[in-house]
């Protein structure tokens, strides 16, 4: 008896270039793996996309870019890690910084430059930088 795969050819591409291979959410506990694309907060592990290459963390949410699929990835940490929110941002998002005092999240957009404002509890609306 053969047993065989589901007999597709596609793989994923390489990870992002120049993402390091692991990345610590600034001042969290959740941690990246661009290698193997996932992402871990105490001891629970979710799949950060394609192209996942900057994190940021809050007290109840994780959020991942994904370059490849030009999106933001929102995850919620309680009760499990598992994935909120899948926003698309074009233009390559590769950086995340956590503005709490005004309740948003920065992304920086790659193909631009171009700084991305978005709400913090994971409602992914466009806001004014």
């Amino acid at each position: 008896m053969l047993l065989a795969g589901c007999g597709s050819a596609d793989t994923l591409p390489p990870p992002a270039a120049g993402a390091p291979p692991v990345v610590r959410a600034p001042g969290g506990e959740a941690v990246l793996d661009t290698r193997a694309r996932t992402i871990t907060v105490g001891g629970m592990r979710a799949d950060a996309g394609v192209g996942p290459t900057a994190i940021a963390e809050t007290e109840e949410h994780v959020y991942v870019t994904d370059t490849v699929q030009d999106a933001l990835l929102v995850f919620r940490k309680e009760p499990k890690l598992s994935l909120q929110r899948r926003a698309y941002l074009p233009g390559a998002p590769v950086a995340l910084e956590v503005d709490e005092a005004r309740d948003r999240l920065l992304v920086t957009l790659d193909a631009t430059g171009e700084m991305v404002a978005v709400t913090l509890d994971g409602a992914v609306k466009a806001l004014q930088p």
